[in-house]
């Protein structure tokens, strides 16, 4: 009986061993003020050093990579690679099951985002954002999802008061936004002869310039003894707006899924360097292929409607993928089907 007993005893204590191998995760609630660098968890110290650290690799080396299509998909795989590296780092501090929930929480931000990239091309296409600015918008756009999204996961449960008003909002503006780009002559007006370009100039007067600043590529420029802001000012602005009606939704799906909110947002500000470079995939692709503008405008008007379904009854969260590829699908067999002489006419 001693002997069992030891034995018993001894097997306890291999597994609080064994169980203290593995470091311990935040709980659920988003907790950022234990001791340790600059007062942040460790965990949290980690993360905050490798978002650091790709930025200034994305904006001082990667940002240099000749943009065309091939580049943007080598892109896209690096960022991927670069987010499922962090997964083994999950996986060989906190054990199997957290890093599946880390995979999947960067799955699901990677399927909830793909209408976001939609809609971002059709504001830098709507807006006529030169391509030596792209890369400049997006990179601000990241630093303030990241940022944004902390936010979101720290006042989570005020912010999801407000998300059905929210929803119905943003999706009668994108419904809007899809059915004008639709039947929008290409030609057809200058940028700041639109709606939203107006109502931003009356609210800022002066302080608006109504341009891009191609040449020093900068937000602000200093004119008649004053700073004034550039056009690329307002579409981050927008871009971040639309960021944040779309964020809801994504914010809430995966606290549902994931059950750690450390896993949750971690996983969501990796995916966002690898969902930046599909964007350059997807607005090429709209670019090179005429038809493409009305298969994307189309789905801006079906993610629309799909946002105002939402807050009465569940809607898949594939949904979208599925749609969106199907329209991309359709658009690129009607190329091919059309003569190429029927398309220069």
């Amino acid at each position: 009986m001693s002997h069992a007993a030891e034995a018993g005893h001894g097997g306890t204590l291999m597994d609080t061993g064994a169980s203290h191998d593995r470091r311990l995760l935040p709980d659920r609630q988003l907790d950022l003020g234990q001791p340790g660098m600059l007062g942040l968890r460790h965990e949290w110290a980690i993360l905050f050093q490798c978002v650091f650290f790709l930025l200034l690799l994305d904006f001082f080396v990667l940002r240099k990579v000749r943009s065309n299509l091939r580049n943007h998909v080598a892109l896209t795989i690096f960022w991927i690679c670069i987010g499922m590296l962090y997964n083994v780092h999950i996986w060989y501090l906190y054990g199997p099951d957290q890093a599946i929930y880390w995979f999947s929480g960067f799955t699901l931000e990677w399927m909830l985002s793909m209408d976001n990239l939609v809609v971002f091309s059709l504001i830098m296409t709507t807006y006529r954002v030169p391509a030596c600015l792209t890369r400049k918008a997006l990179f601000v756009g990241i630093v303030g999802c990241v940022v944004m999204r902390l936010g979101f996961f720290l006042a989570l449960e005020n912010i999801l008061k407000h998300e059905k008003i929210l929803q119905v909002c943003m999706g009668i503006v994108l419904m809007a936004s899809g059915g004008h780009a639709m039947f929008e002559d290409d030609n057809e007006g200058d940028v700041v002869d639109t709606y939203v370009v107006r109502a931003t100039k009356a609210c800022l007067g002066s302080r608006l310039e109504q341009r891009y600043d191609t040449e020093t590529c900068r937000l602000f420029v200093y004119q008649d003894g004053k700073y004034r802001a550039t056009l690329l000012v307002f579409v981050i602005l927008l871009l971040e707006i639309t960021d944040l009606m779309f964020a809801l939704d994504s914010v809430s799906a995966k606290i549902a899924a994931v059950p750690n909110q450390f896993i949750a947002y971690s996983s969501t500000v990796m995916a966002v360097f690898s969902l930046r470079a599909a964007f350059f995939i997807v607005h090429d692709l709209v670019q090179q292929i005429e038809v493409l503008k009305y298969g994307v405008a189309f789905i801006v008007a079906y993610i629309g409607v799909q946002l105002i379904l939402s807050t009465f009854r569940y809607v898949p969260e594939w949904s979208t993928c599925a749609v969106s590829g199907l329209v991309i699908l359709t658009c690129l067999m009607a190329r091919c089907c059309v003569p190429s002489k029927a398309r220069s006419n």
